[in-house]
Protein backbone atom coordinates (compact mmCIF):
# COMPACT_ATOMS: atom_id res chain seq x y z
CA UNK A 1 0.00 0.00 0.00
CA UNK A 2 1.44 3.77 -0.83
CA UNK A 3 2.69 5.83 1.80
CA UNK A 4 -0.43 8.40 2.22
CA UNK A 5 0.63 10.43 5.69
CA UNK A 6 -2.89 12.23 5.86
CA UNK A 7 -4.59 8.27 5.17
CA UNK A 8 -6.44 8.52 8.58
CA UNK A 9 -5.58 5.88 11.20
CA UNK A 10 -7.29 4.81 14.60
CA UNK A 11 -5.50 2.28 17.11
CA UNK A 12 -6.42 1.22 20.50
CA UNK A 13 -5.01 2.23 23.33
CA UNK A 14 -5.09 0.05 26.31
CA UNK A 15 -4.80 1.67 30.11
CA UNK A 16 -3.02 0.20 32.95
CA UNK A 17 -5.07 -2.13 35.49
CA UNK A 18 -6.06 0.83 38.63
CA UNK A 19 -5.21 -2.91 40.68
CA UNK A 20 -2.07 -2.91 39.51
CA UNK A 21 -2.70 -6.41 37.76
CA UNK A 22 -0.80 -6.78 34.56
CA UNK A 23 -2.01 -8.14 31.42
CA UNK A 24 0.19 -10.68 29.85
CA UNK A 25 0.10 -12.92 27.04
CA UNK A 26 -1.36 -15.63 28.59
CA UNK A 27 -3.97 -13.34 30.67
CA UNK A 28 -7.93 -14.53 30.47
CA UNK A 29 -10.10 -11.45 30.92
CA UNK A 30 -14.07 -12.69 31.16
CA UNK A 31 -16.78 -10.87 32.41
CA UNK A 32 -16.20 -11.66 35.79
CA UNK A 33 -12.55 -10.68 35.69
CA UNK A 34 -12.95 -7.32 33.91
CA UNK A 35 -12.89 -5.31 36.85
CA UNK A 36 -9.65 -6.65 38.28
CA UNK A 37 -8.09 -5.39 35.11
CA UNK A 38 -10.18 -1.94 34.65
CA UNK A 39 -8.58 1.25 34.55
CA UNK A 40 -9.37 4.43 37.08
CA UNK A 41 -11.69 7.26 35.94
CA UNK A 42 -8.91 9.15 36.68
CA UNK A 43 -6.10 7.05 34.59
CA UNK A 44 -8.67 7.25 31.37
CA UNK A 45 -9.51 10.89 31.72
CA UNK A 46 -5.50 11.68 32.19
CA UNK A 47 -4.67 9.30 28.74
CA UNK A 48 -7.51 10.67 26.49
CA UNK A 49 -6.42 14.56 27.59
CA UNK A 50 -2.93 13.88 26.50
CA UNK A 51 -3.74 12.02 23.36
CA UNK A 52 -6.29 14.70 22.47
CA UNK A 53 -4.22 17.72 23.41
CA UNK A 54 -1.55 15.92 20.72
CA UNK A 55 -4.08 16.35 17.82
CA UNK A 56 -5.75 12.61 18.04
CA UNK A 57 -9.97 12.27 18.42
CA UNK A 58 -10.25 9.98 21.04
CA UNK A 59 -13.46 7.27 21.48
CA UNK A 60 -15.57 7.70 24.76
CA UNK A 61 -13.46 4.85 26.80
CA UNK A 62 -15.04 1.25 27.48
CA UNK A 63 -13.30 -2.41 28.52
CA UNK A 64 -9.69 -1.78 29.13
CA UNK A 65 -9.27 1.75 27.35
CA UNK A 66 -10.12 3.61 24.23
CA UNK A 67 -9.58 4.34 20.44
CA UNK A 68 -7.74 7.60 18.87
CA UNK A 69 -7.90 8.51 15.52
CA UNK A 70 -5.50 10.92 13.65
CA UNK A 71 -3.74 10.93 10.23
CA UNK A 72 -0.56 8.99 9.60
CA UNK A 73 1.70 11.48 10.04
CA UNK A 74 0.72 11.79 13.52
CA UNK A 75 0.94 8.49 14.37
CA UNK A 76 4.38 8.60 12.97
CA UNK A 77 5.23 11.50 14.82
CA UNK A 78 3.92 11.37 18.25
CA UNK A 79 5.57 7.30 18.76
CA UNK A 80 8.53 8.15 16.63
CA UNK A 81 7.70 4.83 14.45
CA UNK A 82 7.94 4.14 10.39
CA UNK A 83 4.20 2.59 9.36
CA UNK A 84 3.07 0.36 6.69
CA UNK A 85 0.47 -1.66 5.86
CA UNK A 86 1.10 -5.78 5.52
CA UNK A 87 0.00 -7.51 3.17
CA UNK A 88 -3.63 -8.16 4.89
CA UNK A 89 -3.88 -4.35 5.41
CA UNK A 90 -3.45 -4.88 8.96
CA UNK A 91 -0.78 -1.75 10.47
CA UNK A 92 2.76 -2.58 11.36
CA UNK A 93 5.25 0.07 13.43
CA UNK A 94 8.81 -0.70 12.72
CA UNK A 95 10.41 -0.29 16.69
CA UNK A 96 13.83 0.92 17.04
CA UNK A 97 15.43 -2.47 17.34
CA UNK A 98 13.95 -3.23 14.13
CA UNK A 99 11.00 -5.28 15.09
CA UNK A 100 7.54 -4.99 13.31
CA UNK A 101 4.26 -5.50 15.19
CA UNK A 102 0.77 -3.94 15.24
CA UNK A 103 1.76 -2.63 18.64
CA UNK A 104 3.03 1.00 18.35
CA UNK A 105 6.56 2.24 20.57
CA UNK A 106 5.95 3.81 24.15
CA UNK A 107 9.69 4.83 24.66
CA UNK A 108 8.99 8.01 23.10
CA UNK A 109 6.13 9.07 25.58
CA UNK A 110 5.79 11.54 28.04
CA UNK A 111 6.58 9.24 30.94
CA UNK A 112 3.67 11.24 33.17
CA UNK A 113 1.53 9.52 29.75
CA UNK A 114 3.97 6.18 30.00
CA UNK A 115 2.60 5.33 33.34
CA UNK A 116 -0.79 4.72 33.00
CA UNK A 117 -0.71 3.34 29.13
CA UNK A 118 0.01 -0.38 28.69
CA UNK A 119 -0.07 -0.73 24.89
CA UNK A 120 -0.97 1.00 22.11
CA UNK A 121 -2.10 -1.34 19.39
CA UNK A 122 -3.84 -1.47 15.59
CA UNK A 123 -6.61 -3.66 14.97
CA UNK A 124 -5.45 -6.80 13.06
CA UNK A 125 -7.70 -6.93 10.02
CA UNK A 126 -10.55 -10.00 9.97
CA UNK A 127 -9.58 -13.72 8.63
CA UNK A 128 -12.62 -12.89 6.22
CA UNK A 129 -14.13 -10.85 3.97
CA UNK A 130 -15.46 -9.47 1.03
CA UNK A 131 -12.44 -11.50 -0.93
CA UNK A 132 -13.61 -14.79 0.57
CA UNK A 133 -17.26 -14.86 -1.36
CA UNK A 134 -19.55 -12.63 -3.15
CA UNK A 135 -22.86 -12.46 -4.73
CA UNK A 136 -21.39 -14.41 -7.44
CA UNK A 137 -20.36 -17.68 -6.03
CA UNK A 138 -22.29 -20.38 -6.49
CA UNK A 139 -21.14 -22.36 -3.40
CA UNK A 140 -22.48 -23.11 -0.17
CA UNK A 141 -22.46 -18.92 0.75
CA UNK A 142 -24.82 -18.37 -2.07
CA UNK A 143 -27.25 -16.89 -0.09
CA UNK A 144 -29.92 -16.16 -3.35
CA UNK A 145 -30.37 -20.69 -2.93
CA UNK A 146 -32.96 -22.02 -1.19
CA UNK A 147 -30.61 -23.30 1.46
CA UNK A 148 -32.41 -21.23 4.37
CA UNK A 149 -36.21 -21.94 3.19
CA UNK A 150 -36.67 -19.06 0.93
CA UNK A 151 -35.65 -17.54 -2.21
CA UNK A 152 -34.71 -14.40 -0.08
Amino acid sequence: MPENPERPLSAEVVLRSASGKEIAGDTVITAETIAEFAPSAASVERAAAAFRAAGFATSPARGLGFSIEAPESLFRQFFGAEIEADARGGMRATRSDGSTGPELPLDGLDPNLRRVVSAVTFGEPPDFGPNEFGPNDSGPNDFGSDRFGSDH
